[in-house]
């Protein structure tokens, strides 16, 4: 994982000069992508790659969730549940922490809410208008897709409030066949990355804009197809 998607802090970053990807083929209004996909789909690749190549001589902001309001010391849970100095075994099966009760569930869905459109609005917006490019990995729908991983009872919630937030002007969803990924990162099992996928194919408003990768392809590959619909901006807008 790249270092600002593991912080959740946002990243201001200028390209390098080598840059090859179609910048003049941006939108010049600047604009917002999401890249989701299960875990060990390749999502922290593709958007290092993305932000380099795709938008490497703009600035770009990338985070996981536009956050405004105070959240709980992340750490210090991570601490509670795998034990003091403990990491997660990348190649051992996902603990997920026990869930929120019903109530406090739906309440942090609300709180999430209020803090992702104050966060659009306060940080996401000013910095299109002024030319940038905002890059979410995982963001808002991940929590519909995956919601255990943050402690939900469920992500029927996230999918009802997603009608009322802003759309991206692209979401590139990863996916492949449930084993190949699983071969890369074993911590779900291939059931799993099966139904997360699938929940990507049922979630999203039909006027959001998306495209599915393919994950199994070359980084390379993938990056062409990218700038293809990222030039393809020019002509259609998310609604």
């Amino acid at each position: 994982m790249v270092a600002s998607a593991s912080s959740q802090s946002s990243r201001l970053t200028q390209g390098p000069a080598q840059h090859t990807g179609p910048v003049g083929s941006l939108p010049t209004t600047g604009g917002v992508l999401i890249i989701g996909g299960p875990d060990g789909a390749g999502k922290s690749t593709l958007a290092a790659e993305v932000i380099s190549e795709v938008l490497g001589e703009v600035p770009v902001m990338h985070i996981r969730f536009p956050r405004l309001l105070p959240r709980r010391n992340r750490e210090r849970a991570r601490a509670r549940r795998l034990g003091e100095g403990a990491t997660p075994d990348l190649f051992g099966p996902r603990l997920y922490p026990r869930p929120y009760p019903w109530g406090a569930s739906t309440w942090k869905a609300l709180y999430l809410f209020i803090d992702f459109m104050l966060g659009w609005r306060m940080r996401v917006r000013p910095f299109v208008k002024s030319g940038g490019w905002v890059v979410f990995e995982r963001g808002w729908w991940d929590h519909a897709v995956d919601p255990r991983r943050y402690r939900l009872r469920s992500g029927r919630p996230f999918v009802v409030l997603g009608r009322l937030i802003p759309r991206a002007d692209l979401i590139l969803i990863l996916e492949a066949h449930p084993a190949t990924i699983h071969a890369r990162k074993p911590q779900l099992t291939t059931e799993e990355l099966a139904r997360q996928m699938a929940v990507w194919h049922r979630i999203l408003p039909r006027s959001q804009r998306r495209v599915f990768l393919d994950a199994a392809l070359p980084v390379p590959r993938l990056i062409q197809q990218v700038e293809t619909h990222v030039s393809d901006l020019n002509t259609r807008r998310p609604e």
